[in-house]
């Protein structure tokens, strides 16, 4: 990405008393109608040119967790939204104040700014999240110089695939859970464990053995759809610990990630259409290693347990009031899907017979 001009002072905002004194009566006659006019608002956060370049790329249409992104960036193993679609979400590079986000308080790891109004940071940007509608990402000067500089492919593909599409979701009403999920021709299964209970290396390796990988670490759950449950589809790559990566994936599948301790593997190129909910997995360990792979049926109480402490950044869920919504629908997916507990070895060997399980209560459960 190459540097941006200099601005000219005469047309910035800051210096021309012409511009300035209509934002002023604009936002006197109007108080609400600008994002940082809001008395809750901890100040101005956007502001000044986009760090792009003089002609800004156009947008591409991105697709991933039911959403579509309009881009000016590419984003690895986000797949190219369906022909005709419109954009739900609309990102850019722009200028975040970082003394706004520091008097802003926290849910979790992001930072409220007001109705509708979300931040985070990472080490290589700080993005600004606004009615499940806009993103606005300032890269960080300590990634490197030049504008733009900080965020590159990897920190994209962190961004929108992760960490600011639970927000979004969240913004807008939806379902993220912290889940992995696969599926077969008849339906997919929804993957649920503490970290560490090995789900994204689960469904990377069922992604090798016939089933579909619709989404690892951020699962956009759509409960409202007329014929059922759907899961939607996420950005076509897992994150996986450098062991798992080795195991299932050739050296041209994976891609460190400076700074990250896992790597991310590429798992497809193009999205799967959403997949209608048919199983609930909860996994555990079982030991000794030699043991065979075993399921048992979960009650209600114990799948919706589940489901709760699968939500994405739940504090964020409390700050918008949304916990007692998300509670009342993630029991209503409790007493319609049925939920297993599936226990296996530490062993890649067990592999086929774990595929096998999973696909038995998917395809039961549809017949």
């Amino acid at each position: 990405m190459t540097e941006p001009p200099e601005q000219n002072p005469a047309q910035s905002p800051e210096r021309n008393p012409d511009r300035k004194a209509r934002r002023s009566a604009a936002r006197h006659s109007a108080p609400d109608s600008h994002p940082d006019s809001h008395p809750d608002s901890p100040g101005p956060l956007t502001g000044g040119p986009d760090p792009g370049p003089t002609d800004p790329a156009p947008a591409r249409l991105l697709s991933a967790h039911g959403l579509v992104f309009a881009c000016p960036f590419d984003v690895p193993g986000m797949a190219p939204a369906p022909p005709g679609a419109r954009a739900d979400v609309t990102a850019r590079l722009g200028a975040v104040a970082p003394a706004a986000l520091a008097r802003a308080p926290l849910a979790g790891d992001c930072r409220i700014l007001g109705p509708g109004r979300v931040a985070i940071e990472d080490a290589a940007f700080r993005a600004l999240i606004e009615e499940g509608a806009r993103i606005t990402i300032d890269p960080s000067p300590a990634a490197g110089p030049g504008a733009g500089a900080g965020f590159g492919p990897q920190a994209a593909r962190l961004l929108l695939g992760y960490g600011a599409s639970a927000v979004l979701l969240h913004q807008r009403g939806g379902l993220p859970l912290h889940a992995a999920a696969v599926a077969l021709p008849r339906g997919a299964a929804l993957l649920l464990g503490p970290a560490g209970a090995g789900k994204s290396t689960l469904a990377a390796a069922l992604g090798g053995m016939g089933f579909a990988m619709l989404a690892d670490d951020l699962t956009a759950l759509d409960d409202r759809a007329p014929g059922g449950p759907l899961v939607q589809p996420a950005i076509g790559t897992v994150k996986l610990w450098p062991d798992s990566a080795r195991a299932l994936g050739g050296p041209g599948a994976r891609v460190p990630v400076e700074g990250m301790s896992k790597t991310i593997l590429r798992t497809r190129e193009n999205a799967p259409a959403p997949a209608p909910l048919r199983a609930i997995v909860v996994l555990d360990w079982l030991h000794p290693p030699e043991a065979a792979p075993e399921t048992s049926e979960m009650n209600r109480i114990e799948a919706l347990d589940a489901l709760r402490g699968a939500i994405q950044r739940p504090a964020l869920a409390r700050a918008l009031g949304r916990e007692g919504e998300i509670l009342a629908r993630l029991a209503a997916l409790a007493g319609r899907i049925p939920a297993l507990r599936l226990a296996r070895p530490r062993r890649y060997g067990a592999m086929p017979e774990v595929a096998k399980l999973i696909a038995d209560c998917i395809i039961g459960d549809a017949s």
